[in-house]
């Protein structure tokens, strides 16, 4: 996991996975009740695993009239289960394994393909693994190398034609015990058989002991890709958190559905706020509410031609989850 290899305080855990971290899909830890250590060598480095159950709904919203696809609403409720485990590994090292397994229930209504009776993406689900290794080279560099595969498809299609697979890489530079910077690039196959590469910038900045700054990957609201989070702990167990984030998506279509063995992207920008509340040591409750302030979906058929570009309109949203850390 693409994280310094030093005990943080809670605050600075569960930022530091929300944007240091480049796997699309992960738990934050929980913030654990009055410990304020600072930034010092931890005395071993036990294994971790923490398992996250977590929900999102995003309320109607209506699609762009001016679509030939016809004219309607979509509203999306998700539901993933996220386990997470580092590995130590020598003084510096860790090996992670994340795994993802997300349900995506849409519901289009209106006239076109999204008459409701025409089932254009219903029931969708991903499900995946990655793997994280991250060293530190010397007091200032580090690194982060992994990669993984994904299924993504709607009930229905064909899993072989759903598989993607996705490598990413970072190099962070420690300026100091609360300030890490970096950058590198993500690069994933689609489902069009296209090639998707993102630039990536990391940044953890912690001015105070309550307060932290984190961008890369974004929080794991089932399955935010990027974004940036300021967090601010008002309680040694309590911390407030805002967030912008990007979240794509591709699901292969239904071999019976309207796009028979097509695709559906959906990727959308979401500005949200969370809390999480350290219940125990090892039970973080997280709620979080915020607006998606642009929203696309895009239907290609199977033979990769582009049927359909639909924009919605700014609607809102709802989720929450709880950690479990063992």
């Amino acid at each position: 996991m693409p994280t310094t290899p030093v005990r943080r305080t809670p605050l600075a855990r569960t930022a530091a996975l929300a944007g240091l971290v480049v796997a699309p899909l992960l738990a934050p830890p929980a913030l654990a009740q009055g410990d304020t250590d600072e930034l010092t060598p931890p005395p071993d480095r036990p294994w971790s695993f923490t398992l996250t159950p977590r929900a999102v709904h995003y309320f109607t919203s209506d699609l762009d009239d001016d679509s030939d696809a016809g004219m309607g609403d979509v509203s999306v409720s998700r539901f993933g289960l996220l386990p997470v485990l580092q590995i130590p590994v020598g003084d510096d090292a860790t090996l992670a394994f994340n795994g993802e397994f997300t349900y995506s229930f849409y519901n289009f209504d209106g006239s076109g393909i999204f008459d409701d009776s025409l089932d254009l993406l219903d029931d969708a689900y991903e499900a995946g693994l990655g793997v994280t290794w991250s060293n530190q080279i010397n007091e200032h560099w580090l690194y982060a190398v992994g990669g993984g595969f994904r299924v993504s498809a709607e009930a229905g299609a064909d899993v072989d034609d759903a598989l993607t697979g996705r490598f990413f890489g970072t190099v962070n530079y420690r300026v100091s015990e609360n300030f890490v910077i970096g950058g590198g690039v993500g690069v994933s196959t689609e489902l069009d058989d296209d090639v998707l590469v993102v630039p990536i910038i990391s940044a953890f900045y912690q001015p105070s002991e309550k307060v932290v700054f984190a961008a890369g990957g974004g929080p794991a609201a089932a399955g935010r890709t990027l974004g940036a989070t300021i967090t601010y702990r008002f309680q040694p167990d309590v911390a407030l958190s805002f967030t912008g984030a990007w979240d794509y998506r591709q699901f292969r279509l239904d071999d019976d559905g309207p796009i028979p063995d097509g695709i559906t992207t959906d990727q959308r920008v979401d500005l949200l706020v969370g809390l999480d509340w350290g219940i125990t040591p090892t039970v973080t409750l997280r709620l979080e509410a915020g607006a998606t302030i642009w929203q696309e979906y895009e239907f290609i058929d199977s033979d990769d031609d582009h049927l359909y570009d639909v924009e919605t309109d700014p609607t809102a949203f709802i989720g929450g989850g709880v950690t479990f850390e063992f």
